[in-house]
């Protein structure tokens, strides 16, 4: 495993040793001929982070050949040593506060800031100075391009803050960190998604890259692509976000594409599902909703369900009001009960396994249960499924008439379950009272997105979900923690 792959489990930012690292920036851009001094030290520090999460010690990469103390250093190895800072700053900055490693590092990081200075030495070649200098301007920019885009994921935040700033109440003072929280953990998210490619040895002395880069990240602050055509296209059919970025952005659209839709904020910066962020960065207008929610046009209002997935078998789930999603074991054992009799484990045993000791009324399940039927014994099959999806419910529980429409085409002649139809009814039903009655729906569609493939439709309605290109798996999965009792719903 990776160093950096140690690090981005910690979620935390330890602003003193970013303020450190940042030290050292600022004494590298001084004193380009101490570079192979600060890579030295950029070697104990890795050492120390890889102690600090309790990994074996990562292997030292090769140090970068630079010249000897008193001798001038190429602006190129100058970049190198800010870029390998910086990808440092990005990771270390995510450690807990309390990990033993910060005070280390700020020992190491001030004995690196001392000896610099000490190899202090004029660096008189003006064209490499410029090359510094060029940097330094594009960082600026860099830097200043994404807090303006992290703005257009925190606009409601920053709203708060600036409406409630004057208050001096324990509870709204509270609420202004919180949201002061979310959008520094938002920001270094987004940050996160360039500097990956952007912090890369010759990709800052790219003049023309930087410029492509700086145009991208302004641009997106207004909208790459057009919401209301992202929606026009994927109705009825499946379309691809690619094809709705101009050409003047491709290529480096290309370049952060999978960082972009791949980029989820610590927890701590609210719910951010799969896609949602990089959907928001370069759509237009669109926005988080100001509920929680998904999606949202930030001119009309207008809300968007969004259901993303790499996995056309692990797509989204729908979770109307009431839809269990803890444990409901112990539920589903009383409804067994009920339809198959208070010795069932015993009656059944090992020949009918799957229902005795299953937890998933799934596609399994079912194949058991219609051979079950088909062996000839008496089952009231519509009772079991009604009874089912009810109990799925921990409250405002469809009744019968409610259900019947869904439930009635699942059971055949005879008396087994289809479970195409079961699977996709039931989802059916679910949207339904997801989305909510005409003139008081909760969302106007629901997005089916697969991050990988960026390929996505629009759903309208409940129907929509009949359709091929949808693919609906699962069940209601009785025995999940912390998973609501519904289908899956992804796109290929």
């Amino acid at each position: 495993m990776k160093l950096f792959e140690l690090i981005e489990t910690n979620s935390v930012t330890d602003q003193n040793i970013g303020r450190s690292v940042d030290a050292i920036e600022k004494t590298v851009k001084a004193n380009p001929e101490t570079v192979g001094i600060v890579q030295q030290g950029i070697q104990k520090l890795k050492a120390l982070m890889a102690k600090a999460t309790g990994q074996k010690p990562v292997a030292e990469e090769p140090e970068i050949n630079v010249a000897g103390s008193g001798s001038q250093v190429s602006p190129q190895v100058v970049i190198n040593t800010l870029a390998e800072i910086k990808k440092m700053e990005q990771f270390i900055q995510q450690l807990p506060d309390d990990n033993p490693l910060k005070k280390q590092m700020e020992i190491t990081i001030k004995d690196i800031e001392v000896t610099a200075d000490r190899e202090k030495k004029a660096y008189g070649d003006e064209r490499e100075a410029g090359v510094i200098k060029g940097l330094d301007e594009f960082l600026v920019k860099f830097k200043t391009g994404i807090d303006k885009l992290a703005g257009k994921l925190t606009a409601s935040e920053q709203e708060y803050i600036k409406a409630n700033q004057d208050s001096t109440t324990k509870k709204i003072q509270k609420s202004i960190l919180s949201k002061q929280s979310n959008i520094k953990n938002l920001t270094t998210a987004i940050e996160g998604i360039f500097s990956g490619e952007v912090f890369q040895p010759g990709a800052l002395t790219n003049k023309d890259l930087q410029d492509k880069i700086i145009k991208f990240i302004t641009q997106a602050t207004e909208g790459i692509i057009d919401w209301g055509d992202v929606l026009e296209a994927g109705k009825d059919k499946k379309a691809n976000i690619d094809s709705f970025v101009p050409a003047e952005f491709k290529e480096i659209y290309q370049m952060f594409k999978n960082q972009l839709f791949n980029a989820r904020p610590p927890t701590t910066a609210g719910a951010w599902g799969p896609g949602e962020v990089g959907l928001i960065l370069i759509g237009n207008p669109i926005t988080k909703a100001d509920d929680g929610g998904d999606l949202q046009d930030s001119k009309t209002g207008e809300k968007f369900e969004l259901k993303a997935s790499k996995d056309e078998r692990k797509g989204g789930r729908l979770s109307p009001n009431g839809l269990g999603t803890s444990n409901m074991r112990g539920q589903f054992k009383k409804i067994k009960i009920k339809y198959f009799g208070k010795d069932f484990e015993t009656k059944l045993g090992d020949k009918y396994a799957t229902i005795t000791s299953k937890n998933s009324l799934n596609q399994t399940f079912i194949n058991e249960l219609n051979r079950y039927v088909l062996e000839g014994n008496e089952f009231d099959t519509r009772g079991f499924l009604y009874t089912s999806i009810a109990g799925a419910f921990t409250n405002d529980a469809p009744d019968k008439k409610e259900l019947n429409p869904y439930v009635e085409p699942m059971v055949g002649d005879d008396n087994t379950v289809n479970y195409n139809v079961f699977v996709r009814n039931y989802a059916k039903f679910l949207f339904s009272r997801y989305q909510g009655k005409e003139g008081n729906k909760k969302f106007k569609n629901i997005i089916v997105f697969n991050p990988g493939t960026t390929t996505y439709t629009v759903l309208d309605g409940a129907d929509d979900i009949d359709r091929d290109d949808i693919k609906v798996t699962g069940g209601i999965e009785f025995g999940g923690d912390q998973v609501p009792k519904s289908p899956q719903i992804g796109i290929s």
